[in-house]
């Protein structure tokens, strides 16, 4: 046993030393070596999770339950597990330590087979994620290391081409003024107006793309109507509806203002209704993006549904991360990292599910006032 310990110390550190393997790949291969421990310490599952504002996410789970078990499991527990406790037990077999790392607590659930496990053993496992938890911390701070390098060079880039791009869009937009002070002609301002905005939104692109590489999460709060919000993204987008015959609706259950910064709001639901619309292209049958509203406690909750192709498994955990896309051409990467910092910056928070060739949900909550 003696050695086993001192043999998988040594490999623990040697991959804590490798920095430029990816997150999925250190966790993939630390359940490969900590499923040999687990038979000798006759626990059935152990998981090794992380908490954020009182809710539980898996980070590397060893043992015989599958991933709706275990997010079973992990929502219970959200409401029953005192933090601040070292060690507590939960029913005859739930074992639950916390655990420092560098930066982050992290918690080790164990969910033992028998109760007769003897301390040498759970003293070992509990080591063995220590030491997991610390691997998987180096893979992420490098991970986010790399990830500011890349937005630090999309900034640099962004700053030199955006600086070019101001007097062209100012041309367009004095012209679009010459046109609507001096025609009478009702087609010609409809279409400047449409100009216009377009104008309007690439301005807003580029200044979103600048404050993203700086890290900017500053808002604009003021009253905003939940309706009229939804109005203005399907009129902004109906056109896109149309062309691509999208049946969209909307189903708003709340019909009061909240406090909240408008524009990047509808910068959101733009971004994660056009990933709809693109998922959607090459469906032949039924094609639909439902929007739901409606207020639950002290927050509003937005989801939006669509019966698209699903996201691809090797994208699902990473579509948050900058320069990751749904799609095969177009696209920055971005929109999905501007969404989650949007949403963040509002102190919400945002999930999906989705599943290959049905669809995909994203929900998202806010707080009524911030």
């Amino acid at each position: 046993m003696n050695r086993e310990i001192k043999s998988l110390q040594q490999i623990f550190k040697i991959i804590s030393s490798i920095s430029g393997i990816d997150v999925p790949d250190i966790k993939k291969l630390l359940q490969t070596l900590l499923k040999h421990t687990l038979n000798l310490t006759n626990i059935s599952n152990a998981f090794l999770v992380k908490e954020k504002r009182g809710k539980f996410y898996p980070q590397l789970h060893i043992g015989s339950y599958n991933d709706k078990k275990i997010d079973e499991i992990l929502s219970r527990l959200s409401s029953q597990i005192d933090l601040h406790k070292e060690k507590q037990y939960i029913g005859d077999n739930l074992l639950i330590y916390t655990i420092e790392t560098r930066k982050s607590n992290r918690f080790i659930i164990f969910l033992k087979s028998s109760s007769s496990i003897s301390d040498e053993y759970e003293k070992t496992f509990i080591l063995y994620l220590k030491a997991a938890a610390n691997v998987i911390e180096t893979g992420e701070n490098y991970k986010k290391y790399l990830e500011k390098e890349k937005i630090a060079a999309i900034g640099l880039a962004a700053n030199m081409i955006i600086h070019d791009f101001k007097n062209p869009l100012a041309s367009i937009e004095n012209i679009i003024n010459l046109i609507k002070e001096t025609s009478q002609d009702e087609v010609i301002i409809e279409c400047v107006d449409i100009i216009y905005d377009a104008v309007e939104e690439l301005n807003l692109l580029t200044r979103e793309i600048l404050d993203f590489s700086k890290g900017k999460k500053a808002l604009e709060l003021q009253n905003t109507s939940v309706p009229c919000l939804i109005s203005n993204v399907r009129e902004h987008l109906q056109l896109q509806l149309e062309e691509n015959n999208i049946f969209f609706e909307s189903i708003c259950l709340f019909d009061n203002e909240i406090i909240a910064d408008k524009k990047k709001l509808e910068r959101v639901l733009i971004n994660l209704i056009r990933n709809s619309i693109e998922a959607l292209k090459s469906k032949k049958q039924e094609k639909k993006i439902i929007i739901k509203v409606e207020k639950t406690d002290e927050n509003i909750r937005f989801s939006l549904s669509d019966n698209g192709k699903g996201i691809p498994d090797d994208i699902k955990e990473r579509i948050f991360e900058p320069f990751v896309t749904r799609h095969t051409v177009g696209g920055t990467g971005l929109g999905m990292a501007i969404v989650k910092q949007i949403i963040e910056s509002h102190k919400g928070e945002i999930t999906f599910e989705t599943r290959p060739g049905e669809g995909t949900k994203f929900v998202f909550t806010i707080p009524v006032n911030l």
